[in-house]
């Protein structure tokens, strides 16, 4: 009656699929006979898709997602242990980023993340300084040195609760495209 997601598939061409063998700790995609209408549901718990590790200096990532809880900390991407590394927000006002063993960064966010509809969450990590985008508005800067480092979707330490529907992520600095890739992230999902 519910269905699990397994592999979610790379659609970059470069077969960077995210997995999960473990079946309790899979994403949601079929609730109770019905599609899952927002992407895939995380439950916050222990829901999570590893992947090939990404260990980078520069990194771009953009996200559509709509969370169900803003409450605390929430990895859209992170661990798959109890390494604390990861991406995603800190809290309702501000991002969440920490690099390679390091110090965790928080800038404010340009405007409060709610639990009411998709949220295009970006963050861009270039030359030590890193700076978030809500639905393509900048925030707060931060610097951070420390390469990022992910092997998950979720995470294990303050996994993501809320629905996933694209994560893409490249291994450079995408500041001059930033505005487009999020023009065609909002076209694409009907984002305002």
């Amino acid at each position: 009656v519910d269905g699990f997601v397994e592999t979610w598939y790379d659609q970059s061409g470069n077969g960077e699929d995210a997995t999960q063998a473990t079946a309790a700790n899979q994403p949601k995609i079929v609730n109770a006979g019905v599609l899952v209408s927002g992407g895939l549901t995380f439950d916050g718990s222990d829901d999570q898709l590893d992947f090939t590790a990404l260990n980078e200096s520069d990194v771009s990532i953009f996200s559509v997602l709509k969370f169900d809880s803003v409450s605390g900390q929430e990895r859209i991407l992170g661990e798959d242990s109890t390494n604390s590394e990861g991406f995603g927000i800190g809290s309702a006002t501000t991002g969440f980023f920490r690099g390679n063993g390091g110090s965790s960064s928080g800038p404010a966010l340009n405007a409060t993340v709610s639990t009411s509809g998709d949220f295009l969450f970006s963050a861009i990590r270039a030359s030590n300084t890193l700076g978030f985008f809500t639905k393509g508005v900048a925030s707060a800067t931060a610097t951070n040195s420390d390469a990022f480092k992910a092997n998950s979707i979720g995470g294990h330490t303050n996994p993501i609760d809320g629905n996933v529907k694209e994560i893409i992520i490249y291994d450079s600095d995408q500041t001059s495209q930033r505005e487009a890739i999020e023009a065609n992230i909002t076209s694409h999902y009907g984002i305002s």
